[in-house]
Parts: structure tokens; C-alpha cells; sequence
């Protein structure tokens, strides 16, 4: 079977999908998906609406629930990914935004901590945009940034994103460095290669004990804080790496 050629692509990431082994055009993991789903869907859906009604208490205005976003997709499809927002647009008497700290809601700092703020993302994957269980898709900025400076980074666009992967349970949020992005791609492709039932299983299990753990958004880390703030409210620009966002 012939690997997929999106015509939108450029031969770029084409030649770097194309060193991914055994990257055919059948897409991965909808088995997967759709038995999660049957089981998540109802709860997670119920859920969605309670975490919504309360999110639009606490910014009072129900338009600012949700929190949408371009990030990198598979195939290097970009897609619209939606999660719960979790800050304010507060800023200083200059005009610049606050420190995420100061503008996190009480109730986003535990949806983060949780992850539950990824939880809208059942709606990416109904839509065919990801997985439950893939790469995490990047900021547009982030992964123009990554690809520049680490060859292959494109690699791990051969499947699905997903709302929890490998790097998520074993390297937590990657910092905003060369080096950790290197890791994160390594992480990647290993779960690329090794893709499974076992491999997924583990994956779910880890994911479950992180989030009762609270293992989310580390606010003492100030290069973790910046990339999260990245994603709500500032925007990298062509010229910026994730450390120098603002």
C-alpha cells in the first residue's frame, strides 16, 4: 500500500511522514477511538456541560467557555482545537499581559491541573481532527519553531494527534528548549513505532493516575508557564522560539 499524499503538503513534510515505517494511508486508532467513545462519550458529555455552566459563571459571559485555537494536525492539516479557557485577559497598566499565574481562574488552575480542560476535545476527535491517544498537536508557531531547528520534527504529524500520548505520562509538559522537544520527538516516534493495545492500555492507565495525581500545568516552572500562556491570549510570532513568547 502507497503512504498518503495530501497535495496541500509540502515535500517537506511529505519526505519526513514518508520516513515514518510502515506509514500507510489507513488511519490509526479509530477502533480504539470509537470504543473509548461509546464509554466516554454519554459521561464525558455530561460532564462538558457542567464544567460549561460553571466556566460561564465565573467569566460571565457563556461566549467565553471555550477556547479555540489552530494547532498542527495530522498529515500537517490544520485544525481548530477547542478546550476549556481558563484565563483572563488581564493586563498591566502598559497594556501587557499579566503573568499566567495572576490570570488563571481558581477554577481553570484545577481544569489544568486535572487536564479536564482538554476534556472539549471529544468534539476534535468526533470530528475526525484526533485521537484519543496520539502526539499532542503543537501551536503553529510552536511547530514551525520545532521543525526549523530539529530535523524530522515533522514525523510525528504520521498519525493522529491525541488528547494524551506517551510524552504525556512520561515527560509531562516538554519545556520550552531544544532539548526537550528533542525528547518529546523521540517519545513520539517510539509510540509511532510501537503503537499496540499494550502499548495503548499502559498509556490510558498512566493517564488516569496523572490526572488524580494533579500532574498538570507545574506553576514553578517559569518556561512551562510561558508555553501555557502561549495558548491563551498571546500568539508566538514567525521570529519568536517558545521561550521568548510573551
Amino acid at each position: 500500500m502507497q503512504p498518503f499524499r495530501d497535495p496541500n503538503q509540502s515535500s517537506g513534510t511529505r519526505a519526513a511522514l514518508a520516513a515514518v515505517p510502515n506509514f500507510v494511508s489507513k488511519p490509526s486508532s479509530r477502533g480504539l477511538d470509537a470504543a473509548l467513545m461509546v464509554v466516554c462519550l454519554v459521561p464525558g458529555v455530561v460532564l462538558v456541560a457542567g464544567i460549561a455552566i460553571v466556566n460561564g459563571l465565573v467569566f460571565r459571559d457563556l461566549r467565553r467557555v471555550f477556547f479555540f485555537q489552530e494547532r498542527m494536525g495530522w498529515r500537517g492539516r490544520v485544525f481548530t482545537l477547542v478546550k476549556f479557557r481558563t484565563m483572563r485577559d488581564a493586563v498591566d497598566r502598559e497594556g501587557h499581559a499579566l503573568i499566567d499565574e495572576q490570570r488563571v481562574t481558581r477554577l481553570g488552575r484545577l481544569l489544568r491541573n486535572t487536564h479536564l480542560d482538554e476534556l472539549p476535545q471529544l468534539w476534535n476527535i468526533l470530528h475526525g481532527d484526533m485521537s484519543f491517544l496520539g502526539p499532542r498537536p503543537e501551536m503553529l508557531s510552536a511547530h514551525e519553531w520545532a521543525v526549523a531547528q530539529i530535523p524530522g520534527f515533522e514525523q510525528r504529524l504520521a498519525i493522529r494527534p491525541g488528547i494524551t500520548g506517551l510524552a504525556q505520562i512520561t515527560q509531562g509538559y516538554a519545556q520550552v528548549e531544544l532539548a526537550s522537544y528533542q525528547r518529546k520527538l523521540a517519545i513520539d516516534l517510539e509510540y509511532i513505532r510501537r503503537k499496540g493495545w499494550l502499548l495503548d492500555a499502559k498509556i490510558l492507565v498512566g493517564t488516569a493516575i496523572w490526572m488524580l495525581r494533579g500532574k498538570g500545568w507545574r506553576w514553578n516552572d517559569p518556561a512551562l508557564s510561558e508555553l501555557a500562556g502561549a495558548g491563551e491570549g498571546e500568539r508566538l510570532s514567525d521570529t519568536q522560539s517558545p521561550r521568548k513568547a510573551a
